[in-house]
């Protein structure tokens, strides 16, 4: 049944991914931008959008006060009430919340990544070309739940294996989900096996989310990321 939620989450992230992929090529944008925050993020992250977007969001209702005539509590009492106030907080705390985490493998400065070179490198590395027309990296290489995806750098993200010879990027962005269909920190560290892998074989540099240089530094703070992330889902009984 987690696994089942897992999956489902999942598909409706990718649907989302790909409404926000027709919204982007509708639109158009400048080749020369780096795609892979709107990418990753806001194809999973549907809370950061404009609420119009998505939903008409009713008026709240303004607080009701409290009694004029109401006893003044005593400091012990009151810090009883708040600490009761903030477990209801955590309880009703939305626990289907999701987090991405994102490596990029940029080509060096004055130099591109060619299509062909890409696409022999991804597809050594277990990687098959499908949904959303980019890179996925499965539990199997015969096929079954995605562990990671990889992206063109440029916008709209995608690829094209009809143009890909003729094809070149400034880079691309390998992305997963928290949480994930196997186990968050093993599909972390084969998503940054594969990514070290292609950026070797391209002669390319590892950046991080913010395509700064991935130091060890960098490696260790996302694992504790996902620390922090499956003591959350502990803390409201997910895993």
């Amino acid at each position: 049944a987690e696994i089942e939620e897992q999956l489902r989450r999942r598909e409706d992230a990718e649907r989302r991914a790909a409404a926000e992929l027709a919204r982007q090529q509708e639109h158009g944008y400048d080749q020369d931008q780096f795609a892979a925050d709107d990418f990753a993020e806001q194809s999973f992250d549907a809370d950061d959008q404009p609420h119009d977007e998505f939903y008409d969001e009713a008026p709240r209702a303004a607080p009701t006060p409290e009694p004029r005539s109401a006893p003044k509590r005593s400091a012990k009492e009151n810090q009883l009430a708040f600490d009761m106030s903030r477990d209801e907080e955590d309880d009703q705390e939305d626990p289907g919340y999701s987090e991405v985490l994102v490596i990029n493998v940029m080509a060096r400065p004055g130099t591109e990544i060619a299509g062909d070179e890409l696409l022999q490198v991804l597809l050594g590395a277990g990687l098959r070309f499908g949904n959303m027309s980019i890179f996925h990296r499965h539990a199997d290489r015969r096929g079954g739940p995605v562990l990671f995806s990889v992206a063109n750098a440029l916008n709209p993200g995608t690829f094209d294996l009809n143009e890909i010879h003729e094809f070149t990027t400034k880079g691309v962005c390998f992305f997963m989900t928290l949480p994930n269909v196997a186990n968050n920190m093993l599909a972390f560290e084969q998503m940054l096996a594969t990514a070290k892998h292609v950026q070797s074989t391209l002669d390319a540099d590892l950046k991080d989310d913010n395509r700064s240089v991935m130091t060890a530094q960098t490696i260790e703070h996302y694992r504790q990321r996902i620390r922090d992330f499956e003591l959350q889902q502990l803390k409201h009984g997910k895993r």
